[in-house]
Parts: structure tokens; sequence; C-alpha cells
């Protein structure tokens, strides 16, 4: 077994927040220090994403996968609006160990029929908030993790 192999296999992920963001020309997130893993899939327009003091314009189709514990700030293009779903939450193995995604900051994964329909999927989850939501929502992440560590990582 490879390494990516024993962490996806092993990969605990929570839900903690989830938005299908369809942002307004003031759109931004100031800049801050986060304490979850933010992943992003950008599906239209365009942003400028400012992470650990480095600079990333991301387009459609770009993945965004922002670690714990680096400092993030973003703004969108006003003539071209930016549409994203993100995801925050916390990694962990099996036993409760932090794991670090062995994705790059940015990845252009390209839009993906399957990936925008898990995330519909999720966003009528979360919008729902049937019992056991919170379960669904994790298996559906879980889905899409896979799915972009075939992308990037296999």
């Amino acid at each position: 077994m490879s390494l990516n192999t024993d962490i996806m296999d092993n990969l605990v992920a929570t839900v903690d927040y989830y938005n299908h963001r369809i942002s307004t020309p003031t759109w931004h997130i100031s800049e801050d220090q986060i304490d979850f893993v933010d992943i992003s899939y950008v599906v239209n327009g365009q942003a400028e994403y400012i992470i650990n003091a480095k600079r990333y314009t991301v387009t459609a189709g770009d993945l965004i996968c922002i670690p714990v514990g680096s400092r993030r700030q973003a703004v969108t293009n006003p003539n071209s609006l930016v549409e994203l779903y993100s995801i925050n939450g916390q990694m962990r193995d099996l036993n409760g160990n932090n794991v670090t995604l062995p994705f790059p900051i940015v990845s252009s994964i390209g839009l993906h029929k399957d990936i925008i329909a898990l995330y519909t999927e999720l966003n009528t989850v979360w919008r729902l908030r049937d019992p056991g939501y919170l379960m669904r929502a994790r298996a559906i992440y879980l889905m899409l993790l896979q799915r972009f560590f075939q992308l990037i990582v296999l």
C-alpha cells in the first residue's frame, strides 16, 4: 500500500461548514488564520486568494485546499464573479491524529459533472438538515475527497 492509499483509507473528515457561494461584487474573506481545512471547488468566475502570503488567481475548474493553521484571505473579481463550493472541517486519521492532505494549495482539475452532482446532493442534505444529515454530509465529503485523490494524487 502506498502512503497516499493509507491516507485515503484511514481518513475521517468533518463537515463543520458548507456553502455554495455565488459571490456579489463585494464578496471577500478577511485575512485570518484558520483552524480548519478549507476545500473549495471553483465552478465559475474568478477570485484571488492570498494564502500564507502567496497570491493565487483561481478560475473555474480549480480546487483550493488550504491546510489548517494557514493565513487566508480572498476577493472575487468584480467583472467575473466567483461561484464555488466550500467545505470547512477537520481531517484526522482513525486514531484521531490530524492529517495533512497531499494536495497542492491550488490544483486545476477541470469541471466534472460527477463532482458537481455530489456538491448538489450535499447542498440538498445541508439545507434540509434531516435527522442524520451530518453523517450523510460526511459521507458525501469523503466521496468528493476520494475523487480529488483520483484526479490529483493517484
